[in-house]
């Protein structure tokens, strides 16, 4: 919940959308994010808006973009893809992308499925889809 909240001593703090707890000496410990979001080149990105962007774009069937993180704590995003046809050029995607998006906003790879992996409820498994590069 982002927003301003009051303590019982009545107290106001803002909510950031951060998952924290309150230590018994008043101090706050960060957990992780409650969101997707990720920070990349000191610039917050949300996977979710990166998808939306790449869903509209020629010639993509369907998109997941997953954020991962390297073995040097460095962010990155990974775009898997179902096409429209066989013949999707990822080069043509990225210049396309370009018109749309910032830089560091642009999936560092681009994973190309005939199909995406789904749990038995028939939803999207994101926990099965490739990982490019593993911390």
């Amino acid at each position: 919940m982002n927003g301003y909240m009051q303590t019982d001593g009545g107290e106001r703090f803002y909510c950031s959308g951060d998952l924290g707890r309150l230590l018994p000496d008043g101090n706050f410990s960060f957990l992780r994010r409650k969101d997707e979001q990720v920070m990349i080149l000191g610039k917050r990105v949300e996977p979710q808006e990166v998808e939306n962007v790449i869903a509209r774009c020629t010639n993509v069937k369907q998109v997941i973009v997953t954020a991962q993180v390297d073995e040097a704590e460095l962010a990155y995003l990974t775009a898997h893809i179902i096409p429209d046809y066989q013949g999707l050029r990822v080069s043509g995607l990225r210049k396309e992308l370009v018109e749309y998006l910032p830089d560091h906003m642009i999936p560092e790879y681009f994973i190309v499925l005939n199909q995406l992996p789904t749990t038995p409820s028939g939803k999207v498994d994101r926990q099965a889809l490739p990982v490019v590069l593993k911390n």
